[in-house]
């Protein structure tokens, strides 16, 4: 080229260059949109409430007193949560991927998109350190942060 580009030829080349970073106002998100998953809702439900009774009850024989406290049916929540925290922060997530428009999801500064990180986190590493790297990546999501960036 012996002449300087134009300012539609600069707009040009960087909108191109910029497709492919995922920082960019220009880059192209391939969205993956799962269905909803309303029988493993159903399921989680179920085994929710089962294990929250079966840990009530356990609490009421290891006490031996028919009228738990409430700090023992909160005792028997927080077992059923980090029982089932993964599948059903799994279930949430995978929720959000159905049901939350596609602008929103392109907002996302890094590749894969936070809530595929979450995922991806949670089924490398478990339940709370899962939670905690998705958490510190999803706080990040906002410039000048972003890129590519695997869990």
């Amino acid at each position: 080229m012996d002449h300087p580009p134009s300012p539609e030829e600069l707009a040009e080349i960087y909108r191109q260059s910029e497709e492919n970073d995922p920082r960019s106002l220009f880059y192209k998100r391939t969205l993956h949109r799962p269905k909803f998953p309303v029988v493993r809702w159903l399921l989680l439900l179920c085994a929710l409430a089962a294990v929250t009774v079966a840990a009530y009850a356990g609490l009421q024989h290891a006490f031996g007193n028919p009228f738990v406290s409430v700090p023992g049916a909160l005792v028997a929540l927080l077992f059923t949560g980090f029982l089932l925290g993964k599948p059903l922060l799994i279930t949430m997530v995978e929720t959000y991927q159905a049901v939350a428009p596609a602008k929103t999801r392109e907002r996302c500064r890094y590749e894969p998109s936070c809530s595929v990180y979450m995922l991806q986190a949670l089924k490398k590493y478990g339940f709370l350190p899962g939670l905690k790297k998705g958490l510190k990546r999803w706080r990040s999501c906002k410039p000048p942060n972003g890129g590519i960036d695997p869990p």
